[in-house]
């Protein structure tokens, strides 16, 4: 280096941790790519550690460390499925904790420090082993909540204990939150210490992973007064095109699809229903095919499984109109879908319910389809009216530029990389207006 020259400064160095499946797997796999790929835009350094194991023997992730897409990653359990000997389940699982431990400290001296570590988890030890790893590396420790904290366990003393630790302990750990709700941000701001602070991070996605192209006009229909109906009912068309839906099989609301579909398969004789995703209780796909065949929809109904993000991204693409029913309740409420913001970037008309932050991105007949919760034959009836509605294209190419413009991960990760530094700083996080 020249005398006199100073030195380029350091790029931001974040961590995304947790017990999450990389690079497949759930909403929450999908959210930390966003996330890695929104801070490295952002000019970060990012690299995501899987504590944990993908649990499916039949998972798509097969290797325990690379690259995927540009995001570096590494399960420290040493690999991506449990073993079936007992003794080396035990043994791997004492050793992931050491091997997070190296492993966090080898990715900060590389480059001269770590910034921030971003933590994907409730488990009481990761979350304290990241809580020490940041203390002695000077960084600081952000926590993910994009969902209420074990909304799907059953209600027990023991969960009642877990619950408590994690927001009267735990909270008092974190320097901040990435929030994903309004109302989310109000649970974490109850529990976090004072001077910690909180970023709404809404659901995030790239438009062009989805469906490559511009974004065009974003033209609008003569539905700009919602209900997406224009004119007399237009008669329904002949092939009533597939209906998609993506997401867990093991979550009721695919119940309440069912029973939506079972109004749109007496309107539409065509129309058929794509169930993709998997589940993690053996019984759940049993239960589905049995309330298929109850409703009279066999062979209306396919279940092709879970596939891999680009083949997903394919299915989306191609359906005639993407669905999400979601149920009433604090869960719904908290939560904002991924699943969402991908099905907005396919361009393809999206119905879902209008519940917890949704309304605030989506006008119902302009940029989705939006229905009340509670009422799956209201879902199903909504379904009809999207899938006659001659305006419906205009909907979804509307639809996909709110994902381009309020859902991107580069312009989300400048924001995250801001308030990292404001944490650092001891100032309190100000977006400019």
């Amino acid at each position: 280096m020249a005398p006199g020259r100073p030195a380029a400064p350091r790029r931001p160095n974040v961590l995304i941790v947790g017990d999450f499946s990389f690079p497949y797997g759930t909403g929450a796999s999908s959210r930390v790519f966003n996330y890695a790929r929104g801070l490295q835009a952002a000019g970060a350094r990012v690299k995501v550690i899987c504590v944990e194991p993908s649990g499916r023997a039949d998972t798509m992730n097969v290797a325990a460390r690379g690259t995927y897409r540009g995001v570096p990653f590494e399960y420290t359990y040493g690999r991506t499925t449990r073993p079936s000997s007992a003794g080396w389940r035990r043994v791997l699982r004492l050793a992931k904790w050491p091997r997070f431990a190296v492993e966090v400290r080898r990715c900060a001296v590389a480059v001269g420090g770590l910034d921030a570590m971003l933590v994907y988890s409730r488990s009481l030890p990761c979350i304290a082993l990241a809580w020490l790893s940041c203390r002695l590396l000077g960084a600081i420790l952000l926590h993910e909540d994009c969902e209420l904290p074990f909304v799907w366990k059953a209600e027990t003393p023991r969960l009642r204990v877990r619950r408590w630790l994690f927001q009267r302990v735990a909270f008092k750990a974190f320097d901040g939150c990435l929030v994903i709700s309004t109302y989310l941000d109000a649970y974490c701001r109850r529990y976090l210490r004072p001077g910690a602070g909180t970023l709404l991070v809404p659901i995030l996605v790239d438009v062009a992973d989805v469906s490559p192209g511009d974004l065009g006009s974003g033209e609008r229909g003569t539905d700009e007064t919602g209900g997406g109906e224009t004119g007399g009912a237009p008669a329904p068309p002949a092939d009533g095109g597939n209906v998609l839906f993506a997401g867990s099989l093991d979550h009721p609301e695919v119940d309440d699809l069912l029973v939506a579909f079972a109004v749109v398969a007496a309107a539409f004789p065509e129309a058929r229903l794509e169930v993709l995703g998997a589940a993690k209780r053996a019984a759940s796909l049993s239960h589905l095919r049995a309330r298929v065949d109850q409703l009279g929809l066999s062979g209306r109904v396919e279940f092709p499984g879970a596939l891999p993000r680009e083949a997903l991204f394919e299915r989306l693409s191609a359906a005639r109109l993407l669905v999400l029913p979601r149920p009433a309740g604090a869960f719904s409420q908290a939560g904002l879908p991924t699943k969402v913001a991908e099905y907005l970037a396919s361009g393809v008309p999206t119905v879902v319910t209008a519940v917890g932050d949704l309304p605030l991105y989506l006008r119902d007949g302009i940029d989705a389809y939006l229905v009340a919760p509670g009422d799956p034959a209201a879902f199903g009836a909504r379904l009809c009216q999207a899938l006659a509605d001659p305006q419906a294209p205009a909907v979804g190419r509307r639809g996909r530029r709110v994902a381009a413009e309020r859902f991107d991960p580069a312009r989300h990760g400048g924001r995250i990389l801001a308030f990292i530094s404001a944490l650092r700083e001891g100032k309190t996080f100000v977006e400019d207006a």
